[in-house]
C-alpha cells in the first residue's frame, strides 16, 4: 500500500484545534509497533517517555478518504518536545512523513491511501534523549472528484499531437493517462503547469499496466516542469502518469505527445534480427539512438567455450558498453560490463546445448549511443601469454569459469617498474564454483615468479608482488587439483598493503596466515582486526621466502 503526503491549510487548522477540541488520555505507554491495540479516532493526548520512546497507533483507512493528521508537542512547563508524524503499514514500510509543519516545530501531514484497511500512525521525538507530552490528531473527508483514475483503469487517453489539460485536484492525486505506443517510434512527452494557480512542480512518469516505471523526469531544460523521450520495446498500451513533486503541489497541467520515426536499424533487438555474427569475427556496429540494442544471431555447439568481447571504438564511441547472451527464445542467459579493459566488456561462455544464440550489444545506462565492435571467438580464456583477457593494476574484479576441468586462464596484467599489487582468487559461493583456488604468477618471459594456494580467508589465495621491471606478466588462474573445474572471482587492488588505518588489509583472527612483504626501507604494513573483548590472542610474524626476495629479519 502506498500513500500521498503533504501538510497544507487542513492540517494546519487541525493543528490550531489542538488548544481547544478535547482529546482523550492515553492510559499507558502504547508500544512502537503493529502490535499497538490503541486507535486513533479523533484527538488523543499521550507522553514520549522515556528517550526514544516511539507511540503507534491504528488507523482505520478507506480509499477515496483523504486523512488529515496533525501532531504537536505540549508544554506544561518549560519548552515542548519537537515531534515527527509517520504512517507505516503492518510491515512497517513507512507510506508518509513529515516533520517541521507550517513553520513550527510540529508536524501535520496528509495522507490517501492505494488501499481500504489499517495502517499506524506514529508519534515520536526528533531527538533520541527528549521527553514530553504531544496531542495527536486526526480527521477524514472526501477526496475531490478526479478526472483522470490513478491506475490501469482509467479512461482517460492521450493522442499523438494533442494536448490533454488536466488538473491534480488535491494533495497527492496522480493521473494516469493511457497512449497506444509502437516500436520504430520514439516519443516526446512534456507535462507543464497550465493557466493560473498551474500545477508547481510537474512530474512525468511512462509507466507499464503493473506500475513498473520505464521512464521519468522531473525538472527538465533548467524550468519545473517536466519532458523526457519515450522508445517503446514493443508494441502496446503504456501509461503516463501526472503528479506533483512530493505529492505537495495542486494545479492545472498540460500534457503534450509528440512522435517521430526512429532511424532505420538493420540489426533489431529481437530474434527476428538480421544481425549474424561467426566464431572468429568482428564486427564494427553502432547504437543509434537511445535505447537501441544490437542483437547478433551466432551458432554454438554444446560444451564448446567461446569468448565474445564489446569495446567501445569508432569517432563517436558509446561509453560503457554491456554484452549479453541470449538462449534461442530471447532469454539472457549470460552478461559482463567492465570485464575487458576499462569499461569495455569480456563474456566467457560455454554451451549447454548445441543450436542459436544471440549476443547483445547494448550500453550500461542503456540510452546511450555511440560506435562499438563486438568480436567474437572460439575457445575460453588462452592458458598462455597469447591471452586476450586481462586485469587493471589499478583495481579490478573479473569472474570467469575453468572449464572443462584442468582448464587455466591467463591474465594479462601490465606493471610499471616497482608498481605493486595485490591479487586474490576466490571462490564464488554458487553451486557451480571451484572449490579450491590457485593463483601463479607469471613473467614477461614466462617464468613462474610466485604462486599461492590457501593465502587467503579459508581456501582462497592471495598473494602481493612488486614488479622488478616494468612490462606484460600474467595471471593463471586454475584450481589446486588437476582436475578442478568451476566458476572463480579475481580481484586485483592497487598498490602494498597499507601503512594506516584507511590502507589497512582485512585479517581474520581465526583465519590462515597472511604472506606479504615488506618492499622498501622503512615499509609498514598495516592490518586490520577485529577482536573480542577479554578473549586472549597471541600474533607472529615470521620471515619467509618468496617472490626471489630475502625473507626479512623478525
Amino acid at each position: 500500500m502506498r500513500g500521498k503526503l503533504l501538510f497544507g491549510a487542513a492540517a494546519a487548522a487541525l493543528m490550531a484545534t489542538f488548544g481547544f477540541a478535547p482529546a482523550s488520555a492515553q492510559t499507558a505507554d502504547q508500544p512502537g509497533d503493529a502490535s499497538t491495540t490503541a486507535t486513533l479516532t479523533g484527538n488523543v493526548d499521550g507522553e514520549i517517555s522515556p528517550g526514544s520512546d516511539t507511540d503507534w497507533y491504528r488507523l482505520e483507512v478507506q480509499t477515496g478518504r483523504r486523512y488529515n493528521l496533525a501532531l504537536a508537542g505540549i508544554g506544561a512547563e518549560g519548552q515542548a518536545i519537537d515531534p515527527m508524524l509517520s504512517v507505516y503499514d503492518a510491515q512497517g514500510n513507512q507510506l508518509a512523513f513529515n516533520d517541521d509543519a507550517n513553520g513550527t516545530l510540529n508536524s501535520a501531514l496528509r495522507y490517501v491511501p492505494q488501499q481500504t484497511g489499517i495502517v499506524y500512525v506514529e508519534a515520536r521525538a526528533f531527538s533520541a534523549e527528549a521527553t514530553g507530552a504531544y496531542r495527536l490528531g486526526v480527521s477524514a473527508e472526501d477526496v475531490p472528484p478526479d478526472d483522470a483514475g490513478g491506475d490501469a483503469s482509467t479512461r482517460a487517453r492521450v493522442a499523438v499531437g494533442r494536448t490533454s489539460n488536466g488538473n491534480i485536484e488535491y494533495e497527492g492525486d496522480i493521473d494516469w493517462y493511457r497512449l497506444s505506443a509502437r516500436t520504430g517510434n520514439r516519443y516526446n512527452i512534456t507535462l507543464a503547469g497550465a493557466g493560473e494557480g498551474g500545477l508547481g512542480d510537474p512530474v512525468l512518469r511512462v509507466l507499464d499496466r503493473d506500475g513498473n516505471v520505464l521512464a521519468e523526469n522531473d525538472d527538465a531544460d533548467g524550468s519545473l516542469n517536466s519532458a523526457l523521450q519515450f522508445i517503446p520495446a514493443a508494441n502496446g498500451d503504456v501509461f503516463i502518469e501526472a503528479r506533483g513533486y512530493g505529492d505537495g503541489y495542486t494545479g492545472g497541467y498540460a500534457l503534450d505527445v509528440s512522435a517521430e520515426r526512429l532511424p532505420r536499424d538493420n540489426v533489431a533487438n529481437s530474434t527476428s534480427t538480421g544481425g549474424r555474427i561467426n566464431a572468429g569475427q568482428t564486427i564494427n556496429g553502432t547504437l543509434d539512438f537511445p535505447s537501441d540494442a544490437d542483437w547478433y544471431r551466432v551458432r554454438l555447439t554444446e560444451g564448446e567455450s567461446y569468448r565474445f568481447t564489446l569495446d567501445a571504438s569508432g569517432d563517436s564511441p558509446i561509453g560503457d558498453p554491456l554484452i549479453r547472451l541470449r538462449d534461442s527464445r530471447g532469454e539472457e542467459v549470460a552478461v559482463d560490463d567492465d570485464g575487458g579493459d576499462g569499461l569495455n566488456s569480456y563474456l566467457e561462455f560455454t554451451a549447454s546445448s548445441t543450436g542459436t544464440y544471440y549476443v547483445e550489444a547494448s550500453s550500461f545506462t542503456g540510452d546511450a549511443t555511440g560506435g562499438y565492435t563486438l568480436a567474437a571467438r572460439t575457445g575460453d580464456i588462452p592458458a598462455d601469454a597469447s591471452t586476450d583477457a586481462s586485469l587493471s593494476p589499478e583495481g579490478d574484479y573479473r569472474e570467469g569459469v575453468l572449464s572443462p576441468a584442468g582448464d587455466r586462464d591467463w591474465y594479462r596484467l601490465t606493471l610499471a617498474d616497482a608498481q605493486a599489487v595485490r591479487i586474490g582468487m576466490q571462490v564464488t559461493g554458487t553451486p557451480d564454483s571451484i572449490g579450491d583456488p590457485y593463483l601463479v604468477l607469471y613473467g614477461p618471459d614466462g617464468a613462474e615468479l610466485a604462486r599461492d594456494d590457501d593465502g587467503g580467508d579459508g581456501l582462497n589465495s592471495y598473494l602481493e608482488f612488486q614488479a622488478t621491471a616494468a612490462g606484460n606478466y600474467f595471471v593463471e588462474a586454475r584450481g589446486f587439483t588437476e582436475d578442478a573445474a568451476g566458476r572463480y572471482a579475481l580481484n586485483v587492488v592497487g598498490g602494498e598493503v597499507g601503512d594506516n588505518m584507511e590502507g589497512a588489509d582485512a585479517l581474520s583472527a581465526m583465519g590462515d596466515p597472511r604472506t606479504s612483504m615488506i618492499g622498501a626501507a622503512g615499509d609498514v604494513d598495516w592490518f586490520a582486526i577485529e577482536l573480542v573483548e577479554g578473549r586472549p590472542y597471541r600474533f607472529y610474524l615470521d620471515s619467509a621466502e618468496g617472490d626471489g626476495r630475502s625473507p626479512i629479519r623478525c
